[in-house]
């Protein structure tokens, strides 16, 4: 694993304000839905979604939601 893989990892803490919220919104971008589907379902506005995402890319340091999703299995946030 890459050294910038293991940061972003080792970095991911609940107490980094990580919300439910946001967890659900990752489980749904991880089983491949769509901002606007994601908002459907969670019954928010699809900016809402997209804020959501973006906030958890900052929050666990990583580069985009590829990297989101692989650095959430990696460190079992979603399964």
């Amino acid at each position: 694993m890459a050294q910038t893989e293991q940061n972003s990892m080792s970095t991911f803490d609940l107490s980094s304000g990580v919300t439910f919220r946001e967890i659900e919104v990752l489980q749904l971008l991880s089983d491949g839905d769509s901002s606007k589907m994601i908002a459907d379902k969670l019954h928010i506005s699809e900016t809402t979604a997209i804020t959501h995402r973006k906030n958890l890319i900052k929050k666990l340091n990583v580069r985009n939601t590829a990297h989101l999703i692989k650095v959430a299995l990696l460190s079992n946030i979603i399964v």
